[in-house]
């Protein structure tokens, strides 16, 4: 890269003022969103997705609870009309992020619970523990799927 950062940028692009936040670790290790003040929108790239579960690159340092983190802080920068821009799917506005902040923390909390009770990965999977959301998220199907299990491994080997 020929610009890197530890905290936030902000730049001037013709009349517009664009901050580039760096993010705790979530989908990878590198997360940023990007915030057009003037117009109003908010980039989240792949911390926060319309059409699909997330994926936690672990290779890459991902974090569930840093992803948490992350669409809770782009929550709370964003205001009634801001249009936020997926990493993946249709633009989306703060309710929309509020739902995907839920979702994650209602599945990592099922997952700890089912752990909690002694259940193997294959008993967790099973339960489908996703399909009050599959409706919204899953594209493509079985996404829900590896997500609780990538949920199950993380919290299994003690990481968040």
């Amino acid at each position: 890269p020929m610009v890197t950062y530890r905290e936030a940028l902000t730049f001037h692009m013709d009349d517009e003022e664009v901050s580039v936040i760096p993010l705790p670790r979530g989908h990878t290790g590198g997360d940023s969103i990007v915030v057009f003040h003037s117009a109003d929108v908010m980039m989240t790239g792949d911390v926060f997705r319309t059409v699909m579960f997330p994926l936690i690159d672990d290779a890459d340092g991902g974090s569930l609870n840093g992803l948490i983190d992350g669409a809770g802080f782009a929550i709370g920068l964003a205001g009634p009309n801001t249009t936020i821009l997926p990493g993946h799917g249709p633009a989306s506005d703060r309710a929309g992020m509020n739902t995907w902040r839920d979702m994650l923390m209602m599945v990592r909390d099922r997952v700890s619970a089912m752990i909690q009770q002694g259940k193997t990965l294959d008993e967790v999977v099973a339960l489908h523990m996703t399909s009050d959301f599959e409706a919204k998220t899953s594209r493509p199907a079985g996404s829900g799927d590896r997500f609780v299990g990538q949920v199950y491994a993380r919290l299994k080997a003690g990481k968040s």
